[in-house]
This record gives C-alpha cells, sequence and structure tokens, in this order.
C-alpha cells in the first residue's frame, strides 16, 4: 500500500502496468470483494480503503464504473478526482490506476452471458487469475 498521491498517478497503459509491478511487491490489501450474476448483468463491489494506491485489471468488454467515496483515478482523459457519487464509463481495454483520499466503494457492471462469478470474471477480463477472488491476499 502507497500513500494516497492524487497527483502522480500513471497516464500510459505501460505506466499502469508498472505501478502495478511495484504494488505487487508491497503487502496487498484484502478489497473485500462483493460479486452478483443475475439476467445477464455482473456487479463487482471492492471497498478500497483510504489511503490505497491500486490498479484494475484491464477490461475485455466495455462497462460502468458506480463510485462512492473520494479517490483520484486515470481515465482516458486524463486523471480525474470522484468526491462523493460518481459514475465512469470504461471501453474495452481499460485498465486504471487509483489512490484513494477516503474509504470508497467501486462497482464495476458489465453484461454477461456467464452465470458465475469465474465465468463473469473470466469475461471480464485476460487477467482474472490477478483478480483477488483468485489468489490469496496477505494484509
Amino acid at each position: 500500500m502507497l500513500p494516497a498521491d492524487t497527483h502522480n498517478l500513471p497516464a500510459t497503459l505501460d505506466a499502469v502496468r508498472a505501478l502495478e509491478a511495484a504494488l505487487l511487491k508491497l503487502p496487498q490489501v484484502d478489497l473485500n470483494t462483493q460479486h452478483v450474476v443475475f439476467g445477464g448483468v455482473s456487479a463487482r463491489a471492492i471497498l478500497i480503503p483510504a489511503g490505497t494506491t491500486l490498479t484494475g485489471a484491464q477490461t475485455n468488454c466495455d462497462n460502468v464504473c458506480i463510485i462512492l467515496g473520494h479517490i483520484a483515478v486515470t481515465t482516458d482523459e486524463g486523471t480525474v478526482r470522484i468526491n462523493g457519487f460518481g459514475m465512469l464509463p470504461a471501453r474495452r481495454g481499460a485498465k486504471r490506476a487509483g489512490s484513494t483520499i477516503t474509504d470508497t466503494w467501486w462497482i464495476t457492471v458489465h453484461a454477461t452471458g456467464g452465470t458465475t462469478v469465474q465465468e463473469s470474471e473470466d469475461e471480464m477480463t485476460g487477467e482474472s487469475s490477478m483478480l483477488q477472488t483468485r489468489r490469496e491476499v496477505v494484509q
């Protein structure tokens, strides 16, 4: 976990990947992942503790991100700061980096043909093996 730094988030996919490699060498934070897969829709929610810098999985499909908290996060238009409630579209291929100022809920919603969490995760990203639901998290 790194201090919340809202001014130095990476701007390119390669830079996000480099940040991710560095973060994986540090103690990991359990994000308490929750899922609902229903009616052709998957919703995946994580609770990111205040002061956490993290990266997300690169997406295979367009999706919508629903945020409640205070976070600086990379987007196609550069880094934005969301304080309170916000929603962001994420195009296929997006991979974000973020840094929280307060505890922040991040919910990703996407269409799925899957009926299980694992099927939905595999549809959403080619990086599903890196998701906390697929590996042991040390806090």
